[in-house]
């Protein structure tokens, strides 16, 4: 499996066969950079209050596993300001996507290719079948008993929930049942990790009532 949640929401974001992602641009950079806050909160590198604001802990200024966590605990430490997820996420949010999508080609999980014509698009197709679909495989497992979900599956459920992709990994359940598990998993993360799904949901939100 993926090792992180970053990594993890990209999987299950992607079509894990031919490799298009299953939604809009901006929720999927909005995910994904979700998720490297979410690891980042998990491992201790930074912080976010009870307004939602992210700040530097003791360990913001040690370097972190990864070019996007690197990139990410970088950014918030020369920041002389506290600035919200959301704010984060709309800033940096598709480079951090784009360290994402770049740690799992070196990994051998996925490929980067471009297709179409005058309007190309980047696909990211599988190089590793059974890396690529495990993530989307796991979360389905855990929805079939939600009592097996751990802290990071539940992260990232939530995350693909928010981008609208809650039926990828459905298991056969109703979509009632789904919702319900969805908002249990949500109302029970912890205060910081309920701050990272919600500066991701108003990012994708207010994105979507920009002009185009």
């Amino acid at each position: 499996m993926a090792e992180s949640i970053a990594e993890m929401f990209f999987l299950v974001a992607v079509d894990d066969i031919g490799g298009r992602a299953r939604v809009r641009t901006d929720l999927l950079h909005s995910g994904v950079a979700g998720g490297v806050f979410a690891d980042l909160v998990l491992r201790r590198f930074i912080r976010v209050d009870d307004t939602g604001l992210v700040r530097p802990t003791s360990a913001t200024g040690c370097s972190a596993d990864g070019s996007a966590a690197a990139h990410v605990v970088e950014a918030v430490a020369q920041e002389d300001r506290a600035l919200s997820v959301r704010h984060w996420i709309e800033e940096i949010g598709p480079a951090v996507f784009e360290l994402v999508a770049q740690q799992l080609a070196d990994a051998g999980v996925i490929r980067r290719e471009w297709v179409g014509g005058l309007r190309r698009h980047e696909i990211y197709p599988p190089a590793d079948l059974v890396a690529a679909a495990t993530p989307r495989l796991e979360l389905a497992r855990m929805l079939r008993d939600p009592r097996r979900f751990t802290l990071v599956c539940g992260i990232v459920a939530v995350l693909v929930d928010v981008a609208g992709l809650g039926g990828t990994f459905s298991a056969d359940r109703s979509r009632a049942v789904v919702r319900e598990i969805m908002v249990e998993l949500a109302d029970n993360l912890p205060g910081d990790l309920q701050a990272i799904t919600h500066g991701v949901r108003t990012a994708a939100s207010r994105r979507a009532v920009l002009p185009q």
